[in-house]
């Protein structure tokens, strides 16, 4: 760099004789162009000590390792949200028809400046129906110590028993549109906001793979799940102390 600014100073010089006319003229530019001169050095002499300072930086980083580490420890999963650490129940409807299943998958989280709980939900369940035509779904934590009774939501689908009748379940109508019940600690009621379906064409070997697991295992489709995603209008907790 310093090679190139002498060379432009050298043709610069050579030119004076031809653009001014005067010696003050000249004397002038010379000293414009000195100017430039300690500017560039002291620019390049800023630079050669950032270098430094970036290489000291550099080998200090270098001192601390990456360790991998145990994936989950630490990450919220879908039964955490709850003291209950019971699966969480999917409900969908109206007083006049609906339906409640167990899930286990599911985010909590933030997006287009609103809070959002997103649940998945395989197509052949009963519950997904409901969640195609519902505005409003919620998310329920059972009190802990009840997985019993609330486990027929998980085992056995509202299409062939009444599973409140048979669980002996206090279903419990909110104003807000939510559905969920009186054995429930914890609740979250939500406004859809969208869904989306996964198709196989987009998603990796790995999840391919796990339904071809799944649906030998369980006798189930290899269809993926619906993602249903829900804006957080109401959370309720409920002290059972």
């Amino acid at each position: 760099m310093q090679i190139v600014i002498d060379k432009a100073i050298e043709i610069e010089e050579k030119l004076f004789g031809e653009c001014f006319e005067t010696s003050e003229q000249v004397e002038g530019m010379k000293s414009f162009l000195e100017k430039g001169k300690k500017k560039s050095n002291k620019k390049m002499n800023l630079k050669d000590q950032e270098k430094k300072e970036d290489s000291s930086k550099d080998q200090e980083i270098g001192q601390f390792p990456l360790v991998l580490t145990d994936k989950f420890k630490g990450m919220k999963l879908l039964g955490e949200f709850s003291t209950s650490k019971m699966p969480a129940i999917l409900s969908a409807g109206d007083k006049n028809s609906h339906n409640s299943c167990a899930i286990g998958w599911g985010l909590l989280g933030v997006a287009w400046g609103k809070p959002l709980f997103i649940v998945l939900i395989k197509p052949e369940r009963y519950t997904y129906q409901f969640m195609e035509k519902t505005t409003y779904f919620t998310v329920s934590y059972i009190k802990k110590g009840l997985y019993k009774k609330f486990r027929i939501y998980g085992t056995k689908s509202g299409r062939d028993i009444d599973k409140e009748k048979e669980s002996g379940s206090h279903i419990q109508f909110l104003d807000d549109g939510g559905i969920t019940f009186e054995e429930a600690e914890e609740v979250y009621v939500c406004k859809m906001m969208g869904k989306t379906y996964l198709e196989e064409k987009n998603m990796s070997p790995e999840i391919i793979g796990f339904y071809d697991m799944v649906s030998q295992r369980y006798k189930l489709t290899k269809e993926p799940h619906a993602i249903y995603i829900g804006e957080i209008i109401n959370h309720y907790k409920r002290d059972f102390k």
